[in-house]
């Protein structure tokens, strides 16, 4: 095996390390942030447009 094929395959092993990471991290807690940011927002806008 030469150089280059080690290379190769320290590069797939980091590949599949990171995407088994990515799997563990829950996808909800992104999501459920952004949702805390826009509901006031969105709440706070319609209660401007409606004073106006």
């Amino acid at each position: 095996m030469n150089e280059t094929d080690e290379l190769i395959r320290a590069e797939i092993a980091a590949l599949i390390r990171d995407t088994a990471r990515i799997r563990e991290r829950p996808v909800w807690q992104p999501m459920l942030a952004g949702a805390a940011i826009v509901v006031p927002g969105v709440t706070l806008g319609a209660a401007l447009a409606s004073l106006s």
